[in-house]
C-alpha cells in the first residue's frame, strides 16, 4: 500500500532543502570553498542540526 504524500510532507520537504542549502552556502562561503572533503561533510551535518534547534528554541518548541 503506497502511503499518500500530503501538502506539509511536501511543505516540510521544502524546508529541509531550504536549510540544508543555506547551511551549506554558509559553510562554504566560511572556509572559502565549496569543495569538501568528509570532515566538511560531518561539519555541515552538525552546522544544520544546530540551525533547525535554533529554529526550534525560537519558536518555542521543545527541543532534545
Amino acid at each position: 500500500m503506497k502511503i499518500k504524500r500530503t501538502e506539509f510532507d511536501d511543505f516540510t520537504d521544502n524546508l529541509y532543502d531550504v536549510i540544508f542549502q543555506k547551511s551549506a552556502d554558509y559553510l562554504s562561503d566560511c572556509i572559502g570553498t565549496s569543495d569538501w572533503g568528509e570532515e566538511l561533510h560531518e561539519a555541515h551535518g552538525l552546522i544544520m542540526y544546530k540551525a533547525v534547534e535554533a529554529i526550534s528554541k525560537t519558536m518555542g518548541i521543545k527541543y532534545e
